[in-house]
């Protein structure tokens, strides 16, 4: 017995000298901007023997406050928009019509489906270039030096163009500056087929995007976890309501644009404290040990819209900073991509998210009735 004893007080002494690993502690922004690290590289075995190799960029923005706000559907243009921008040269959208954009505008557009050439028999032949910052979702980067085959405009001269006319069409006809700040995701070179003859002399520009608010990038909404093949979901049924700016642009004098922006309404909290991303990871490893995880395009710290408790989107939702991963997801063994060669479009596409305050994730399998709502705000 008293040997016994003397063996238990040796491992609890034992035990009391191994150094414990500490439970990481939500910080600041400006916290995780000093000591985020700005890249994960690993190299990891699943658990069936495959080797998958990590390469991805972790974005925070570069902000002092994380504030969660509360945001509706930007109002529409004024009136006098719509009187601007009526006649044949022009398309856009009749306001009495539009009960999600904030406008859709189209400026004599080459690349429109002629009449009587419908789809399927039509056909955008599509080659996806992606920025710097965001090289990790695939394709191939951005030149804008370049130019579109047959166009006499280069990429950064046909986004300067755009962008010029896209604020300037805020700014006069009744959006704040601070309400259209835009980051592209990619930017896609395209023409018009038929029966695979091409029926446009020379390619054009369209660049795709998100709002920006308040400095940090809307990456979606959290309905977009949920849906996916297994639960037979889809996403208006989710009441999803997406945030995006897309541009085209052929030349000066044809261009279009379509544009759906959240606009705040208040603020539910000033500044809140997350997690660093390292604590995070564990959970993200152990998906792609169990082969879930087959490649991650990019982790970011952004915004990601929740329902109000009265769970319609027309009504409002709230922005909440959320750790975003943007990966490769298999559901099950055997699934493999279908689709666009753009990795948005590809079937095993899935955004993953993290609360990024206490570091629970959003099991995209969850079928509970709540699992859209807002989570509660910690001090």
């Amino acid at each position: 017995m008293k040997k016994i004893a003397i063996v238990c007080c040796a491992l609890m002494l034992t035990l009391s000298l191994l150094p414990v690993r500490a439970e990481i502690q939500r910080q600041s922004i400006l916290q995780i901007r000093e000591e985020n690290q700005s890249e994960w590289r690993e190299t990891y075995t699943t658990d069936r023997g495959d080797t998958v190799e990590i390469e991805t960029p972790v974005t925070v923005p570069q902000v002092d406050t994380l504030p969660v706000v509360s945001v509706v559907r930007h109002q529409q243009l004024s009136d006098e928009f719509y009187e601007t921008y009526r006649g044949d040269r022009y398309y856009v959208i009749p306001k009495e019509h539009n009960t999600s954009h904030l406008f859709v505008l189209r400026d004599d557009y080459d690349f429109h489906i002629p009449d009587g050439l419908n789809p399927p028999y039509t056909d955008f032949k599509r080659t996806y270039f992606y920025p710097d910052s965001l090289h990790v979702y695939g394709g191939q980067p951005i030149d804008w030096n370049a130019y579109a085959e047959g166009n006499e405009y280069t990429a950064g001269e046909a986004y300067a163009y755009l962008m010029e006319k896209y604020q300037s069409i805020l700014n006069t006809y009744g959006i704040k500056d601070e309400d259209y700040d835009f980051k592209p995701n990619c930017m896609i070179t395209l023409t018009l087929y038929y029966k695979n003859r091409k029926i446009a002399d020379h390619y054009g520009y369209e660049f795709e995007g998100r709002q920006v608010h308040r400095g940090i990038p809307i990456a979606g909404n959290i309905g977009r976890t949920f849906v996916n093949y297994l639960n037979r979901t889809y996403w208006n049924w989710e009441g999803i309501y997406e945030n995006w700016v897309t541009m085209g642009f052929s030349r000066p004098d044809s261009f279009s644009f379509s544009a759906c922006l959240w606009e705040e309404t208040g603020v539910v909290k000033e500044d809140i404290a997350v997690l660093p991303f390292e604590a995070i990871r564990p959970q993200l490893e152990t998906l792609i040990k169990e082969d879930k995880i087959k490649e991650i395009y990019g982790v970011e710290l952004a915004y990601l819209a929740y329902f109000t408790p009265a769970r319609d989107a027309k009504q409002g939702m709230v922005l909440v900073p959320t750790w975003v991963v943007h990966c490769d997801y298999r559901f099950k063994p055997g699934d493999q991509p279908r689709g666009d060669e753009d990795v948005f479009h590809n079937s095993t596409y899935q955004l993953l998210a993290f609360n990024a305050q206490t570091g629970a994730f959003y099991d995209p399998l969850d079928t509970s009735r709540g699992r859209s709502d807002c989570p509660e705000i910690q001090d």
